[in-house]
């Protein structure tokens, strides 16, 4: 009977392959630890079935806590997010939550160990694990963006204040350019007026002297110096000191005032009345014959005559009627009217005039 010795036992012997493969990932993880042990940057990873959260050195070093000393849960960094950033944080990182993908990224204060905030910029990311759809893992980093943030709010309040200056510059401006706008319409009021008293006759409101002379001279020029038919009108209020020595100066100011509206409510577009002076009045007619001047100064006079103005005052007048002749310079016109006007005043209520 031959002896047959028993099997041997199956043992594999050892993959140098295997080996040398296993080596390299645990020096590779050992790598990877030296690494997070000296980046500044803090690195997390949230366990999403034991609800746990580890934590990189770097980010307790960052935030200057005790590992112990900050719980290895959300929550527990939760508290240390700014009471005015928290509600923020938790709603963006709720709504992360909530879609299962992507990434976050919030920018918010964190409390030191020493009471002091820092701001940090904390990015998440889910992880899944082969074919599984179902996150297993978030993990995140932790930056120090302090300086940064600090610049960026520096600059948006330097913004904000520039903006209000500018706002506080336009206001200004616009302030400044309403009362340039009423100063100048004040100006333009105040040499409207001067330039009216420059003009007008103050009490009649009629042109004064200086005004009439100047529209005489520029209707000589239309006239051809007397080619073209103008006429010269001037009369006087009849006794007039006895109207002011009788009522009152109040009263032969309104008598002035009155006569004066009475005639310009009776003359044409092209007429020019003036006060000459006193209670004296002065009319131009242009393209006017010396026969028709003459009519419309015996219509006034008589219609002068049957007004009654204030106080029942009545007046009459005396007038010269004189028509430019070939040549004849406004001076001497004037003074030819002046001189039939003194005739009138002779034998008073009556007209003058002269070829």
């Amino acid at each position: 009977m031959s002896h047959i010795p028993p099997p041997l036992p199956d043992v594999s012997l050892p993959d140098p392959a295997a080996e040398d493969e296993l080596l390299f990932l645990r020096q590779r993880l050992h790598t990877l630890e030296l690494a997070m042990g000296i980046l500044e940057e803090g690195f997390w990873d949230w366990d999403l079935a034991s609800g746990r959260v580890w934590r990189s050195p770097g980010f307790y070093r960052m935030l200057g806590y005790a590992a112990e000393a900050v719980p290895d849960t959300p929550e527990g960094f939760l508290r240390l997010i700014h009471p005015e950033d928290r509600e923020r944080v938790a709603r963006l990182f709720s709504e992360f939550l909530q879609r299962g993908q992507g990434t976050c990224v919030a920018e918010f204060r964190c409390k030191l160990a020493d009471g002091r905030y820092l701001w940090v910029e904390d990015e998440a990311f889910w992880v899944t694990q082969g074919e599984r759809v179902s996150p297993l893992r978030v993990i995140g980093s932790l930056k120090d963006v302090h300086k940064r943030k600090l610049a960026e709010l520096a600059l948006r309040h330097k913004s904000f204040q520039l903006e209000n200056l500018n706002l506080q510059l336009e206001n200004l401006v616009r302030r400044r350019t309403r009362e340039l706008e009423r100063a100048n319409a004040l100006l333009r009021t105040q040499l409207a007026e001067i330039t009216r008293l420059s003009t007008h006759d103050s009490l009649t409101e009629l042109y004064n002297r200086r005004k009439f002379e100047a529209v005489l001279a520029d209707e000589l020029e239309k006239s051809g110096q007397g080619l073209k038919p103008l006429c010269l009108l001037i009369f006087d209020i009849d006794y007039f000191k006895r109207i002011n020595d009788q009522y009152g100066h109040p009263v032969g100011d309104q008598v002035l005032v009155g006569l004066a509206r009475w005639v310009t409510a009776r003359m044409r577009q092209t007429d020019t009345f003036a006060r000459w002076g006193g209670e004296e009045f002065i009319l131009l007619l242009p393209r006017t014959r010396r026969e028709e001047a003459w009519g419309l100064a015996e219509r006034l006079r008589e219609g002068l005559a049957a007004e009654a103005f204030t106080q029942a005052v009545r007046l009459t007048v005396s007038m010269g009627v004189a028509q430019l002749r070939p040549g004849e310079t406004g001076e001497s016109l004037i003074s030819r009217a002046d001189q039939y006007l003194y005739q009138a005043k002779l034998s008073r209520n009556c007209s003058v005039s002269h070829p």
